[in-house]
């Protein structure tokens, strides 16, 4: 009987090794091709370091097998590159996705614009969105102006000025007009009180009697609705320069340090504007 069990047993064993393995897990996303995975080794070498002859040749010929590469293979690769050091790797990630003219890539290209640091890589970057002519991009950063971190709203207007769009203009007469911010509208209270001694409360003992005073109180109350409409802090001034700079840049012209001046010329060139707008990226659909 043991000699059978340990024949089932020697059995089963050698069968499971013969076995083919269980296929593993996919991971989660979908995998990199055979030519995206080149891609990166050649963005890789591209972002190196060369300084001897032989590292030159290396980040050359890196350059030409990524150009070689089909334009399939080069999109994710070169997303992922607009987070790595050093900045030369992202400007040139940010060109080969210009040349591309994917528009996939605007938005990664947006995020990351606001969330560099260097502004070569920024110009760069706001070129390749430029390139794209994707007539979202705009609405993307003027959201971005609403931002409580005051470099993201600052790169935000800078990339405003470098796409050159018209709808810039309102976005950027909006957030100086609203000044520091929509705040909610509160109630505010001014009152007075007075206590008098309104009567007694008697009690009757053995031997005596207590009189306890009850006090009444008397309110005269003012009730008011506030709205704060602006604070005039460092904050905000820095905020509202930076919203001049970028239409000033944008129109080419000064109109004086008035937000009004800015909405009369707006509102007398919108439909101009808008017209332009509209027939240039018809254009750009129709290539």
């Amino acid at each position: 009987m043991l000699r059978t069990a340990l024949s089932v047993c020697l059995l089963i064993a050698l069968a499971a090794a013969s076995a083919p393995a269980a296929p593993k897990a996919a991971p989660s996303g979908k995998a990199l091709t055979k030519d995206e995975k080149l891609a990166l080794a050649c963005l890789g070498r591209i972002g190196a370091k060369a300084v001897t002859p032989k590292e030159q040749a290396k980040l050359v010929q890196a350059r030409r097998l990524f150009g070689a590469l089909p334009a399939a293979a080069k999109l994710r690769p070169l997303v992922k590159a607009l987070h790595c050091e050093p900045a030369s790797l992202r400007i040139f990630a940010a060109g080969a996705l210009a040349r591309l003219e994917e528009r996939k890539a605007v938005r990664p290209l947006l995020w990351r614009v606001l969330r560099e640091k260097d502004a070569k890589v920024r110009t760069a970057l706001v070129a390749a969105v430029k390139v794209m002519q994707d007539p979202g991009a705009v609405h993307v950063l003027g959201r971005a102006l609403g931002s409580r971190y005051a470099p993201f709203r600052d790169r935000a207007v800078e990339a405003l000025v470098g796409l050159g769009d018209e709808l810039a203009y309102p976005y950027l007469i909006h957030k100086w007009e609203g000044r520091s911010g929509n705040f909610p509208r509160v109630y505010f209270s001014l009152s007075r009180q007075l206590s008098y001694i309104q009567d007694f409360d008697v009690e009757v003992a053995s031997t005596s009697f207590i009189a306890d005073p009850i006090v009444g109180v008397l309110q005269d109350a003012t009730v008011q609705a506030v709205k704060i409409h602006a604070t005039e802090q460092i904050e905000y001034l820095g905020a509202v320069r930076a919203y001049r700079k970028g239409l000033e840049a944008l129109g080419g012209a000064r109109r004086g340090a008035k937000v009004g001046a800015w909405r009369t010329w707006w509102d007398a060139n919108e439909q101009r504007l808008l017209k332009a707008r509209a027939a240039r990226y018809a254009e750009r659909a129709g290539m």
